[in-house]
C-alpha cells in the first residue's frame, strides 16, 4: 500500500494541526514576533552578564540562536523560537513546542548523565531555553565524515548504538497523545516529496516496525566530537520522538555516503567499521530496509530544498543515479553493506 500524504492527513483537528512538524496557518499576527532584545536582556540580567558581547549565531527558520560570551570561562546560548516560519511566514508554529525540546533534553540527560547540554534556564514565558555551549573547543562530527580513519567511525557507531540502547526502555511520549502523528508526518515531510514509489513503500513499512525514543534529525551537525577524549554530545533534540532507530541509523550513515561517495572503496570501509560498532551495542536486524531508506534520504539531501553540499565533491547526477537503482532493487533481493 502507497504511503500517501492523504492516510496521513484523515480527519486532523486544529489541535493536532498544532502538533505536525509543520503547518498550514492558524491565525497568528506575524508583528508578534518575540522581542528579542528585551528577552536577551532578561536574561543577561538574571545571569549577571550585562554589556557583554552576544552573538546572532543563527537566524533560523524555526528558532533564533544567540551565542553569550560573559567570559572566556562562561559561555552559553539563548534559544528563542519562533511564531512563523522564516522562510514562509504563511505557515505558524506554535511557541510553546520549545517544551518538546527542553523534556528532550531531561530525558536524554537522565538515561546518559552528561551527553545533552546542561539546561541552564528555562523561560516558558519567552519560549525560550538557555543552554550550555557543548561545542567549545570541540567540532562537529561534520569534521570526523572528512578526515578520519575507521578507528574513529567505531567510535561513533558504538556512541550511536548505545544511544539507542539507552533510550529502548524509556516510555515516555514526548507530544502525549500527538506522538503518533509528529512521527507519520516527520516520515512524509522528509521523504513523501521524492514521488517515489518504492520510497513511499518504505516508509509505510518503517512506520509498522517497533518504535521507541530516537533522536529524529541525527546529523552530523548535531553531534559535538571530542576527539581527544573519545567521546560524543548532542545537541538540537527538538525532533526526538517514538519512532523506529532504523531511522536515526539510516539518517547518519546518508551523510557518511554523501562524504564520501568520491572514494568507493573507503566509504565501503566507514560505513561497515561504523555498522559493526553500532550493532555490537544494539543489534538491527533490518539491515535491508535501513540500506534502502539511508539510500533515500541520500536523495532527500540532493533533491530537497536544504540540499547538502559536502566538502569532499562529487557528481550529483552520478550519485543520484546509483542511489535510484538501490532502492529500486527488488524487495525479495536483500541488501547487506558488504555486498554493495
Amino acid at each position: 500500500m502507497p504511503y500517501q500524504k492523504e492516510h496521513l492527513c484523515k480527519k486532523m483537528t486544529r489541535e493536532t494541526v498544532k502538533h505536525l512538524p509543520f503547518h498550514f496557518d492558524i491565525p497568528i499576527d506575524i508583528r508578534k514576533q518575540p522581542e528579542n532584545q528585551k528577552i536577551i536582556n532578561t536574561i543577561l540580567s538574571d545571569f549577571n552578564c550585562n554589556d557583554v558581547p552576544v552573538e546572532m549565531v543563527s537566524d533560523g527558520d524555526v528558532h533564533y540562536v544567540y551565542r553569550v560570551e560573559a567570559s572566556p570561562q562562561k559561555k552559553f546560548y539563548i534559544k528563542i523560537r519562533r511564531e512563523h516560519f522564516r522562510s514562509n511566514p504563511n505557515i505558524s508554529i506554535d511557541p510553546k513546542e520549545i517544551q518538546m525540546e527542553k523534556k528532550s533534553i531531561d530525558i536524554l540527560n537522565e538515561c546518559l548523565p552528561g551527553v545533552g547540554p546542561n539546561i541552564l534556564k528555562f523561560y516558558p514565558e519567552f519560549s525560550t531555553l538557555c543552554l550550555e555551549d557543548v561545542v567549545g573547543k570541540n567540532g562537529t562530527a561534520t569534521d570526523l565524515l572528512v578526515n578520519s580513519d575507521p578507528n574513529e567511525y567505531w567510535e561513533l557507531g558504538e556512541f550511536v548504538g548505545n544511544l539507542h540502547r539507552s533510550l529502548k526502555d524509556k516510555k515516555d511520549q514526548i507530544r502525549g497523545n500527538f506522538e503518533e502523528i509528529f512521527y507519520k508526518n516527520s516520515l512524509y515531510y522528509r521523504l513523501g516529496f521524492l514521488n517515489i514509489p518504492e520510497v513511499d513503500n518504505l516508509v509505510f513499512d518503517l512506520y509498522e516496525l517497533p518504535k521507541q525514543l530516537i533522536h529524529g534529525d541525527l546529523t552530523t551537525r548535531n553531534i559535538v566530537w571530542d576527539k581527544e577524549n573519545h567521546s560524543f554530545r548532542l545537541y538540537d533534540l527538538e525532533t526526538m520522538h517514538n519512532g523506529n532507530p532504523i531511522f536515526d541509523l539510516a539518517y547518519l550513515e546518508a551523510h557518511i555516503i554523501l562524504e564520501n561517495s568520491s572514494n568507493p572503496r573507503r566509504l565501503k570501509e566507514l560505513l561497515i567499521n561504523f555498522r559493526n560498532a553500532y550493532n555490537q551495542n544494539y543489534p538491527i536486524t533490518d539491515e535491508n530496509t535501513e540500506i534502502r531508506l539511508a539510500h533515500a534520504l541520500v536523495l532527500l539531501r540532493l533533491r530537497g530544498s536544504s540540499t547538502f553540499e559536502p566538502r569532499n565533491k562529487f557528481s550529483h547526477a552520478e550519485l543520484d543515479n546509483y542511489c535510484q537503482r538501490i532502492i529500486s532493487q527488488p524487495t525479495s533481493r536483500p541488501l547487506t553493506w558488504d555486498s554493495l
